[in-house]
């Protein structure tokens, strides 16, 4: 056994174990288990203030949600109470790019007195205007048998304001 300890602890000699050198060893073993329960307690320190910060974070972002579900809530009863006063809109066509007929679709509200969409070559110039009678969603055939290949133009105009121009590729084959 004491050559054991001498092996293990560098002290004593390999005959025998002097009853100071146990102290001596639970004393170095002490100020290991000192050091490292200090780091440990540094470590578990940050993670306190980590805990803290994330916990304020979630609060925060908790806050955030519960304001945009009421916005959502606001609006969707306000859509709800009246639908005639959602924004007009103008979808892509589909298909695109197309030869022969495509689907352009749209939304003009209520309210709205006069819409439009036009076709436009790419320098601007109208190749066809159709006036849009009823109101809601709603879509527009285009057929594209007058017009040559390459890319146009199409907008949406609601009451003399243009809503929304969206781009269109004609291949002919």
């Amino acid at each position: 056994m004491a050559q054991d300890f001498t092996r293990l602890f560098n002290i004593g000699d390999n005959t025998g174990i002097s009853t100071i050198d146990p102290a001596g060893v639970a004393l170095i073993g002490i100020q290991e288990l000192s050091k490292q329960n200090e780091a440990l307690q540094e470590q578990n320190n940050l993670q306190a203030i980590q805990i803290s910060d994330l916990k304020s974070s979630l609060s925060s972002l908790e806050t955030k949600l519960e304001q945009l579900a009421t916005m959502q809530e606001v609006c969707c009863n306000a859509i709800n109470a009246n639908p005639g006063n959602l924004p007009s809109h103008l979808d892509q066509n589909v298909p695109n790019p197309f030869d022969g007929n495509t689907m352009i679709g749209y939304y003009i509200p209520a309210s709205a007195k006069t819409a439009v969409i036009t076709i436009l070559t790419q320098s601007g110039q109208a190749v066809k205007t159709f006036t849009i009678a009823g109101r809601g969603n709603g879509q527009l055939e285009f057929d594209s048998q007058t017009l040559t290949s390459g890319y146009y133009l199409y907008n949406l105009v609601v009451d003399g304001i243009q809503i929304a121009s969206k781009k269109m590729t004609i291949v002919k084959n």
